[in-house]
């Protein structure tokens, strides 16, 4: 290139660099060779010599003269915001505290309001135990939501026996003993709070209801009712502690518009029991035993069979219930197996009641025992004890003497493990069914309602109990019209071939039954004033009626129940028999309480009305007894079979020689 200059490479191979020249610069200066430059370059010396020269000033040797003192500074270490400083009282939009295990809790107020909470120990200053009152203080119905949450402790406790070195875990579950708010909230959810009883008897105990919320709630969920009600309490000063647990939405002076509560729970666990009773069946001797060697269970004092029917968690629901959600409704489970014996299942499972107008959806996913449902207290009194309406019901569960008192529609019914149980382990029991061998090994203890009273006097006016638990029932449903029924069976039956051959086809000592649905219906009765719509029912109907066209108020005042025009059906039965059970359309049996013409009884006098039945049924109809007689229905009428005016073909008469659950009855 033009004014550049290279130069050949070095001793080491290596290339000079190139050095451009400028065309302004003297020819001189051009010609002019790099090497030369890049040698005389300054020495980097200053680099390597030392500061001996240079002095510098130390600033810690400079003194000054200050004629005033330093200054006093003072410096904001505190700022608190006002959102910490409302969290140090008990009322706020945001409480913090944890109970007696450790277990920590938050309740936070999302639109107006606040809210005041209090603990069983409120002269300590801190939340540090079970919650007392929960009170809501000017919540809006329309924009306030209340949430709750817990979280279990991460420290074990100790399992409360001092014998054993044992701990257990928190389950996370915080109790509070009162839910007040006078003016109503939205919705209320609180995720790991349980209602109990969490004062101690020498404490003031309310009497007021345990839930109060007269200005109405369109949500209300939260996780368990702990009720356990001594009534050993009664007549003490302490016998607050035995009254009923009471939740109250909406006020009966003023009609909540537009409001249809929702109430969502995990389980209730109703458990009434007398501890003086249990006492003295501990110390109480034993029947001809003065060595006190048989067992407890030979006491003179027997365990408790009588059903509870005065509730002990009653809902009053001054509005209509747009549903109504639980896991499960039963008696608490016993920590000490041993003690089971003195808890029957009848006997201590107190009686929850659902009082509202109407209702729109109920859902039990678990087992229902002892429940019924109305308007007023005590069901089945008349024609204005019943709701007006009931969209849906459905039971996951075994479902045993439930009440469902409704005086106009249900849409559908849902019963997955069946209406009524057939656990009975006696040879008189009044349940055809529970006569086979698998409930001869069952406990006392689990006998169901069927078996808990013997019927007498059927049909004689006033005579005849309204009470589904003191009837015996394993259910009683009454409706104007009955939309559609779904039952299937509470339990499997396991049946075995004669030829010994088939008994272990698979694996030696292994038995191969033959499965067999159980009992759909035991001991229950689905009663409409004019219809009972469709459905199916797989399994047995054992001393059950399926009645369309009837009155059942009428029936237990001894008039006729017979007083419009029935059906019933279609109803498939795909595999399940009729065991002393009758499906009946506008049909009475006569003065003899007796259906159908057959042979042990003579001619009838059955009054036959204006129904029909649309039904098909691959069983039998059965008759359990002997001639004159047989066990009688949940309503005390004797026969079995399909009976009306009008029914489908196929429908045969009721056989005497037949087979059922694998055992052959004559």
């Amino acid at each position: 290139m033009r004014g550049m200059r290279r130069t050949r490479p070095d001793a080491d191979g290596g290339r000079l660099a190139a050095r451009m020249v400028n065309h302004d610069k003297p020819g001189r200066s051009r010609r002019l060779n790099a090497a030369p430059i890049i040698e005389t370059m300054e020495s980097r010396l200053l680099l390597t010599v030392g500061f001996g020269r240079y002095h510098l000033i130390d600033p810690a040797h400079v003194r000054t003269i200050e004629h005033e003192g330093p200054a006093v500074r003072v410096t904001p270490r505190f700022k608190p915001s006002e959102a910490s400083l409302l969290q140090l009282d008990a009322d706020g939009k945001i409480i913090r505290g944890q109970d007696r295990d450790g277990d920590t809790y938050v309740i936070t107020v999302h639109g107006p309001g606040t809210i005041i909470v209090t603990d069983v120990t409120p002269y300590d200053g801190v939340l540090n135990d079970d919650i007392d009152t929960i009170q809501l203080v000017g919540t809006d119905l329309r924009r306030t939501v209340i949430t709750g949450q817990t979280t279990a402790s991460s420290f074990p406790k100790s399992a409360g026996n001092t014998n054993e070195p044992s701990f257990r875990h928190s389950d996370g579950v915080v109790f509070f003993n009162r839910l007040v708010g006078e003016t109503g909230a939205h919705s209320i959810i609180l995720n790991g709070f349980s209602l109990a009883r969490t004062r101690t008897p020498g404490a003031e105990l309310n009497v007021d209801p345990e839930i109060f919320l007269p200005g109405g709630v369109n949500t209300l969920s939260f996780n368990n009712i702990e009720a356990t009600i001594d009534q050993a309490n009664l007549g003490t000063p302490t016998a607050a502690l035995a009254k009923p647990f009471q939740v109250v939405i909406g006020d009966p002076t003023t009609p909540l518009v537009h409001t249809h509560p929702r109430i969502k729970l995990n389980a209730i666990r109703n458990t009434v029991f007398n501890s003086n009773e249990f006492a003295a069946r501990q110390t109480q001797p034993l029947r001809n035993d003065p060595t006190g060697q048989f067992a407890r269970s030979q006491r003179i004092l027997p365990p408790p069979t009588a059903p509870r029917v005065d509730p002990t968690v009653e809902f009053l629901v001054n509005a209509p219930v747009r549903s109504f959600e639980a896991t499960s409704i039963t008696r608490a489970p016993r920590e000490n197996a041993a003690e089971n014996i003195q808890f029957t299942k009848v006997g201590t499972t107190g009686r929850t009641a659902l009082r509202t107008p109407a209702a729109g959806r109920i859902k039990v996913n678990g087992e229902t025992h002892n429940v019924t449902v109305s308007r007023s207290a005590r069901p089945f009194e008349d024609g204005f004890t019943g709701m007006s309406r009931l969209a849906h019901a459905k039971f996951g569960g075994n479902a045993d003497g439930l009440g469902l008192d409704v005086n106009g529609p249900i849409g559908s019914l849902t019963f997955a493990r069946g209406l009524g149980s057939p656990v009975d382990n006696r040879a008189n029991s009044p349940v055809s069914t529970a006569r086979v061998a698998s409930n001869f090994g069952r406990p006392d203890f689990d006998r169901g309602y069927p078996a808990a009273v013997e019927l007498v006097n059927p049909g004689v006016p006033n005579s005849f109990p309204r009470d589904p638990a003191t009837g015996g029932f394993g259910g009683l449903v009454t409706a104007t019209t009955i939309g559609r029924l779904r039952a299937d069976a509470a339990e499997t039956k396991g049946l075995l071939g004669v030829d010994p051959a088939s008994a272990q086809t698979q694996t030696t000592g292994v038995t191969s039954y033959v499965p067999r649905p159980g009992n759909a219906l035991t001991a229950a009765a689905i009663l409409a004033q004019r219809a009972v719509g469709g459905g199916v029912i797989t399994g047995d109907l054992s001393n059950s009626e399926i009645a369309g066209g009837f009155d059942y108020v009428s029936f237990v005042d001894g008039l006729e129940a017979n007083r419009a025009p029935g059906s019933v059906g279609p109803l498939y039965i795909p595999r399940g028999d009729l065991i002393d059970s009758v499906v009946s359309a506008t049909y009475d049996p006569g003065a003899n309480q007796v259906f159908g013409r057959t042979t042990q009884f003579g001619p009838t006098d059955d009054l036959k009305g204006p129904g029909s039945i649309h039904a098909h049924q691959r069983g039998r109809a059965i008759q359990f007894g002997e001639k004159g007689n047989t066990v009688p229905t949940v309503l005390g009428r004797q026969g079995t079979g399909f009976f009306a005016v009008k029914r489908s073909p196929g429908l045969e008469p009721p056989e005497r020689p037949s087979r059922f659950h694998g055992q052959l009855r004559r």
